[in-house]
């Protein structure tokens, strides 16, 4: 096979038979800041033998939206995901704060980047993406303004709670947060 990616497989796992290594992940755990970040890398199976993307797939608000699913049907297609915790979310170290998520983008993406860590997960290091969904799309579009090499944005249904603070609305922050 070969190939880049299969959108074949977009919404189904291939049958494993053998022929190459299985589809897999681990632990994530980078420092950002001088905190641990966790979450998971996932990685296609060894049938994509060609230089493989990379989406840096950011979540939403702690506590309500992750993007396990589409992980997935990213690692299906061929691409290398990583599925980091922010800093304070999910059992990453530090504080949640939305300046440190940003940063967080920019450390994550600047890894992903690494030399060790392209030749390692066999990545194209021009053809890496940040991607996020709801708080985590406002998070792609702050990152992604310091990182121009990037392939590209994919910024889901972005919400920007900051925007309240800026119109001074502090108490719609509040009911939004709980």
């Amino acid at each position: 096979m070969g190939c880049r990616i299969q959108l074949a497989y977009l919404n189904l796992d291939k049958l494993y038979d053998g022929a190459y290594a299985p589809a897999d992940y681990e632990t994530l755990d980078i420092v950002s800041e001088g905190c641990h970040l966790y979450g998971e890398i996932l990685w296609p199976d060894g049938s994509f033998t060609a230089p493989r993307p990379c989406v840096i797939l950011l979540h939403g608000y702690p506590g309500s939206a992750q993007n396990g699913d589409l992980g997935q049907a990213l690692r299906r297609i061929g691409c290398v995901v990583l599925l980091p915790h922010h800093r304070g979310a999910w059992g990453s170290e530090g504080k949640y704060l939305v300046s440190h998520c940003i940063q967080d983008a920019v450390n994550i993406a600047e890894y992903a980047r690494s030399e060790a860590f392209v030749r390692r997960m066999n990545i194209d290091p021009d053809a890496i993406f940040l991607a996020g969904h709801s708080m985590g799309g406002n998070m792609v579009l702050n990152a992604g303004k310091q990182l121009p090499w990037l392939r590209g944005i994919i910024a889901i249904a972005p919400f920007d709670p900051t925007r309240f603070l800026r119109e001074g609305k502090p108490e719609k922050l509040r009911a939004v947060l709980g």
